[in-house]
């Protein structure tokens, strides 16, 4: 690793837990405030299993459909909240198709892939930030 690099990771390392925690906290808390989605608009929120943990890197929505979801991302951009869509599966990848091959029946990973949005989680970011991400998927789903 390059000395820079080294002295950039270094504060970094030295504050893991106290960034992972702050991290747990903030996904709680988007946890929260979009249950009321999960329950009325049926979108799926982020879950950790009971056999696992997390360390807040990440949160997620399943919108129903990749329309829906693309409709949101548009509109949290026009509103200046960055939430992109989550991932593209490897198979369907330049680099998977090119080098890589699917083996089996794909069931979840395409779906899934194309109903993720990935909410704004960065280390500083507030709960009134939280909310307003919150509060703006809320009115999205009031405009349409």
């Amino acid at each position: 690793m390059a000395e820079l690099n080294a002295a950039f990771l270094l504060p970094q390392l030295k504050a893991i837990n106290e960034v992972t925690s702050y991290r747990l906290q903030i996904w709680q808390k988007y946890c929260e405030l979009a249950q009321p989605l999960m329950e009325s608009r049926n979108v799926e929120i982020a879950e950790i299993p009971d056999y696992a943990d997390s360390n807040g890197h990440l949160f997620y929505l399943k919108m129903q459909d990749s329309d829906t979801r693309n409709a949101l991302i548009t509109y949290l951009r026009e509103q200046s909240i960055t939430a992109p869509f989550h991932y593209i599966p490897l198979h369907s990848a330049p680099a998977g198709i090119r080098f890589g091959r699917f083996h089996g029946q794909d069931h979840y990973t395409t779906k899934d892939s194309d109903r993720l949005i990935r909410l704004p989680m960065f280390h500083g970011i507030t709960d009134t930030q939280v909310e307003k991400v919150i509060t703006t998927i809320q009115s999205f789903w009031d405009n349409i």
